[in-house]
């Protein structure tokens, strides 16, 4: 069934800059914002996202929580202090796959103004845009429009009937956010580099390290709708966040075993989609 999406403003200048160190949620966000005319530059960390902050000014900013290295809450405590000589107050929202009774009331402590949950929300999307974009209709900057759009399936159907058929996968969750050959190359990449990058932290018992990658497996897995290894992902964060090795060392074999038959299954897709392609 396809599902119909409202989008209520048209900003064609409004300049926005989404950060996240995941690729998958970079092309996903990306290609939501894309509907609504603006302008976007993307940032993969912190750091690089204060380095093009110094140089350029944006009407609104969509920051990942958490990130390796510089994390969202450093970043927009860096940020803010940076702005104050510009007397600045960008609208910045979180980006967050961690969501809590506190979480708003924590967001908002650290300077961010809102936060959306990954994977994001059509629908959340769309309040955000029009809540804290700067209302500068007068210069036609931002307009209301009422734009609809349905959402097809951009898989082959061989493709779409191999996800459909196996029970790592949930195809609807895959097709609310947005899946596509991209999506599948950047998760199987991503992937693949977690698997091997996981190994080695467990080994050396790097607890906070593993628990970001871990935290990023569990948000593009959803994304992908291979929603069994994103819970597998989701308890294994839990236990390397409490430096609960046991649990950690009960759940890191299924997780890999899990992430590896997910990865098969992707990689036939893709073959499926350069056949088709």
């Amino acid at each position: 069934m396809e599902e119909t999406l409202t989008i209520s403003i048209a900003a064609p200048t409004a300049r926005i800059l989404l950060v996240d160190d995941n690729a998958v949620v970079l092309h996903v966000v990306s290609s939501q914002l894309a509907e609504y005319d603006c302008l976007i530059t993307t940032a993969t960390g912190g750091r690089e996202a204060l380095d093009i902050l110094e140089r350029e000014e944006f009407d609104l900013i969509l920051m990942d929580h958490m990130m390796p290295g510089m994390d969202g809450i450093e970043t927009v405590g860096r940020l803010r202090r940076m702005e104050q000589s510009r007397g600045l107050c960008t609208p910045v929202i979180a980006l967050t796959g961690n969501l809590s009774s506190g979480s708003r009331e924590m967001f908002l402590s650290h300077g961010f103004q809102d936060y959306l949950p990954k994977p994001v929300d059509a629908a959340e999307l769309d309040r955000i845009m029009r809540q804290y974009l700067p209302d500068y209709r007068i210069i036609e900057r931002v307009q209301p429009v009422e734009r609809k759009q349905e959402r097809k399936d951009a898989l082959s159907p061989e493709t779409v009937a191999l996800l459909e058929a196996s029970p790592l996968f949930d195809y609807r969750e895959a097709k609310r956010n947005r899946i596509d050959p991209e999506n599948l190359v950047l998760f199987s990449k991503s992937a693949e580099k977690a698997g091997e990058e996981l190994g080695v932290l467990y080994f050396k018992k790097e607890w906070k390290a593993y628990t970001i990658m871990v935290h990023a497996l569990k948000t593009s897995s959803r994304m992908v709708g291979a929603m069994g290894l994103s819970e597998l992902a989701e308890q294994s964060e839990t236990a390397s966040k409490e430096a609960d090795e046991e649990r950690v060392k009960e759940l890191h074999p299924i997780l890999l075993e899990q992430l590896e038959e997910v990865l098969r299954l992707v990689r036939q897709a893709i073959q499926i989609e350069k056949e088709k392609g």
